[in-house]
Formats: C-alpha cells, sequence, structure tokens
C-alpha cells in the first residue's frame, strides 16, 4: 500500500553508518494510507555531489594522527601484515617482501571551521602533498607534515560528509 508520513525523521546511526526512523520528542506521528498511486515513484539514480562532499572555510588547528604505512605493489592496498620478512596482500594476492614495500601515509587533522566548532578529517598522501606543493614522490615525515599544514591561513577544504576524507585542499 501507499501511506504518508507526518514528523518522521530520519537518523544516521553515527556508530554503524545505519539509517533510522523516529518521531521528533513531543510531536503527533501520523501515517495515513493513501489511494494506489498509478504514477511510477521517482527513482534517485545517484546522490548529488553536494549531500555527499561539503567544502568550507576552515583551517587545520592540530594534527591527531600521522601514520606511515606500507603498501602493496600491484593493487597499492595497505599491507596489513609487516611482522614478516614476506607478505602476501589480502586483496590481490601478490606475494612481495615487506622492506620493498612502498611507503604512504595519511594524516588525521582537526580542522575549524567556524570559531569553536572543530571537525576531525582524514588526508590521504595524495591529498597531503599536493596541499603542501610537494611533487608526488617526495617523502613526507611527521615533522614535515605538521609544520606544513599548522602554518597554512584559512583554506577551502571539501571532503566528504560520511568518511571525513579530504578530496581537496585549495587556497581562498
Amino acid at each position: 500500500g501507499t501511506y504518508t508520513f507526518k514528523n518522521l525523521r530520519v537518523h544516521d546511526n553515527q556508530y554503524n553508518g545505519t539509517l533510522f526512523v523516529a518521531t521528533p520528542n513531543g510531536c503527533h506521528c501520523a501515517i495515513t494510507p493513501r489511494n494506489e498511486s498509478s504514477q511510477p515513484l521517482a527513482t534517485l539514480t545517484a546522490l548529488p555531489d553536494t549531500f555527499v562532499t561539503k567544502t568550507t572555510e576552515a583551517e587545520f588547528i592540530a594534527i591527531k594522527t600521522f601514520a606511515l604505512y606500507f603498501t602493496c605493489f600491484k593493487c597499492n592496498t595497505k599491507v596489513t601484515d609487516t611482522t614478516q620478512v614476506i607478505t602476501k596482500c589480502t586483496k590481490c594476492g601478490q606475494t612481495q617482501k615487506v622492506a620493498k614495500c612502498k611507503k604512504a601515509c595519511y594524516v588525521q587533522a582537526f580542522i575549524e571551521e567556524e570559531p569553536e566548532a572543530c571537525v576531525t578529517v582524514t588526508m590521504p598522501q595524495d591529498v597531503l602533498l599536493h596541499t603542501l606543493g610537494f611533487p608526488d614522490d617526495h617523502p613526507l615525515t611527521e615533522n614535515i607534515v605538521t609544520n606544513g599544514l599548522l602554518s597554512l591561513p584559512r583554506l577551502k577544504i571539501s571532503y566528504n560528509r560520511k568518511t571525513k576524507v579530504v578530496s581537496s585542499v585549495q587556497s581562498l
């Protein structure tokens, strides 16, 4: 059947990312049957970019985490078992020497969008290199990244609303 819902809210569970429906506190919820519609319902093929990506003016105010890790030669996936001399990629199955794997990094940083309104974002290596003005093969250290990001002025930062992964950083 077809129904009309009044005073329902859709919530995003912050712990596991699932959606659920609830009624607002102190409001009367109404669910009423409707006549079957002969018109097909509209289908959304993809969410508009503004639903997925947030672009904001912000400043880097603190570095939470700087992490170096090894990546697979074949698929560039993070190598999980680095305690052995030889490891096998869990994604593509490539067997390789850990010591010869490429190194990559990411940073979790606090950005301040408005006074006292901070968001923790994650910046992958390619975005870090571009933001700091380095070529793609430039080695990054915690000191270079921390000093570089914290010395930048306010910027235009775009990130995924759900994952908080930064996709681009531009000057204002």
